[in-house]
């Protein structure tokens, strides 16, 4: 049996989508993950909790089927809410869904944990889990603060775009930081496990005691729930300062800090259409802004985590993000000085989908390159490995 074989014969096997640059194919190959992580929920819950859990999974699941379990658990979260809201943000979640998505996000949480665990118990680690995992970690960071800005019966404020924040900025941040020191390093409070248990629990408490409380005023001025973003964009923020000041311990240079213009530009983009926009994008489609920027998001992470593991140089927005951004951006800007070439929604509907088939052909075949170059299976484990059988 081959068992370098992938998805596809070897006569037939993917050509070269040039995500991988040319050359770095021994870089990757050689690629070894160096990360910790300090904090008390990590050591003392999650990881814990993983141990015991990776032991009930037979070893003939793939590591990467794990991850893509997780994926399905925020994706559902998402797909569901839409079911029952369609495009308006302004629908109130029932208590049930948010109890439900609650459980999903845990799933999800449980299964971020499990799956490296697999990985290093059937000797399958290789940089393809990794990207994989924090392409749905990526995803993951659009999706959930949306859910929680619309539970949180912010869906018709500017509240719920600016939400993205919170989940962007310290995941943006922290991959930066890996592309130069070199290695993943969660201090004892972190965004990825105190942060991540801190959503679940505010998902908890929504869908047990209801959001009514929180769209109190707290004064004349000011609701409970804006209280709460601020408090955990501050902490994000917080974080994220940490994350350069640990860039700036190895390096002196002023070219890591260039490469953020990535997510500056994005945001850029972002708070255009949330406070310049005309016909009220952040309002009547909020959805449609919210998704193009995650795609455009999760495809930059990737771009940055190509560029670490293997060792080459992180270029920002290549030109189809690039494209899609900068359309955002000259979209609103165009109708807000009156310029109505092309209808506003219209506009950012086109820009929308064409995030979506961006990230679509990374999300398809970057895995299939990576596969091709490391010689492995995505989803399949060799028999070998949970078999005991030796290779023939």
């Amino acid at each position: 049996m081959d068992f370098k074989r992938v998805y596809v014969d070897s006569e037939k096997k993917p050509k070269k989508y040039n995500y991988i640059p040319a050359g770095s194919e021994t870089n990757l190959r050689e690629y070894k993950y160096h990360g910790s992580d300090t904090s008390i929920t990590y050591n003392y819950l999650l990881s814990p909790l993983a141990e015991f859990l990776v032991k009930f999974f037979p070893k003939w699941i793939s590591p990467n089927a794990i991850t893509a379990a997780g994926c399905a658990c925020s994706v559902s979260t998402y797909l569901v809410t839409v079911y029952i809201c369609g495009r308006d943000t302004e629908c109130r979640i029932p208590n049930y869904w948010i109890l439900v998505s609650a459980v999903l996000y845990f799933g999800w949480l449980i299964l971020d944990n499990i799956d490296g665990k697999q990985a290093r118990r059937i000797q399958l680690s290789s940089p393809l889990g990794m990207v994989f995992d924090h392409q749905v970690d990526a995803l993951h960071a659009t999706i959930t603060p949306a859910f929680l800005a619309q539970a949180f019966l912010a869906g018709k404020e500017r509240l719920y775009l600016l939400a993205w924040f919170i989940g962007g900025t310290p995941f943006f941040f922290a991959t930066w930081e890996e592309l130069y020191v070199g290695k993943m390093e969660f201090g004892a409070l972190n965004g990825a496990s105190d942060g991540s248990l801190l959503m679940g629990l505010m998902m908890f408490a929504l869908g047990i005691i209801g959001p009514d409380y929180f769209s109190g005023n707290y004064s004349e001025d000011i609701k409970y729930r804006e209280i709460v973003f601020v408090i955990v964009l501050s902490s994000a923020v917080a974080i994220s300062v940490l994350n350069v000041y640990n860039v700036l311990q190895v390096s002196k240079k002023f070219e890591p800090y260039l490469k953020t213009f990535s997510f500056f530009y994005i945001s850029l983009a972002l708070l255009l259409a949330i406070y310049l926009s005309p016909s009220d994008l952040w309002y009547n489609a909020g959805r449609e802004v919210g998704l193009c920027i995650g795609f455009v998001f999760a495809k930059e992470i990737a771009l940055i985590q190509i560029a670490h593991v293997t060792s080459t140089k992180y270029k920002p927005l290549q030109w189809a993000n690039f494209v899609i951004i900068s359309g955002m951006i000259l979209n609103t800007l165009t109708h807000a000085y009156g310029i109505n070439i092309f209808d506003e929604y219209r506009a950012q509907l086109v820009l929308s989908i064409a995030a979506f088939l961006n990230y679509a052909h990374l999300a398809i075949y970057l895995p299939l390159e990576f596969a091709e170059i490391l010689e492995i299976p995505i989803f399949r484990v060799p028999r070998k490995i949970y078999t005991g059988e030796k290779q023939t």
